[in-house]
């Protein structure tokens, strides 16, 4: 069974992504043939413009079928794009999509950016050292700061130098 028979099989909607259709037997030719690098091209040769829900959902299966995993990032976020009601390309973009990084974990490095962000032009040039947005030490040395402090090492302190 070819790659382009299996995505279809799997597809929800394959009546609205029949396979071949003219924009599309590219695309197929290069997922059967597992080129990443062709199938990207191909897929830069189609006006997504006039295609369907059916046909991105389709092409982002046989992009990955492919190992264009860069064009079914675009392809899942351009589908959604012009369908958002679709929760199938959603759920494509959203898994496929950049990673995200949201606020800390941990509640001390937010306070002891924040620290940061309020008193980096008083200590340019000097070793710090935090915990929980706290001040601990101020030198001009890292060993200072170790002195002061003590090991720093699975301590919870922050230790940075403030460019000068």
């Amino acid at each position: 069974m070819s790659v382009a028979q299996t995505v279809k099989m799997r597809g929800k909607d394959t009546a609205s992504a029949t396979l071949p259709a003219d924009w599309s037997q590219n695309l197929v030719a290069t997922a059967d043939a597992g080129d990443e690098t062709a199938f990207a091209q191909a897929a830069d040769g189609v006006d997504w413009s006039e295609r369907t829900e059916g046909d991105f959902e389709t092409a982002v299966r046989l992009a990955l079928a492919a190992g264009a995993h860069g064009s079914a990032r675009v392809l899942s976020a351009q589908g959604f794009a012009a369908f958002p009601e679709s929760a199938i390309l959603k759920k494509m973009a959203t898994l496929l999509g950049p990673p995200r990084v949201g606020l800390p974990a941990e509640p001390s490095v937010a306070a002891n950016q924040q620290w940061m962000r309020a008193h980096w032009e008083e200590y340019r040039g000097c070793w710090v050292a935090l915990r929980d947005g706290n001040l601990l030490a101020v030198a001009p040395t890292l060993r200072e700061i170790e002195q002061q402090v003590g090991p720093i090492r699975n301590s919870g302190i922050f230790v940075t130098r403030i460019a000068g």
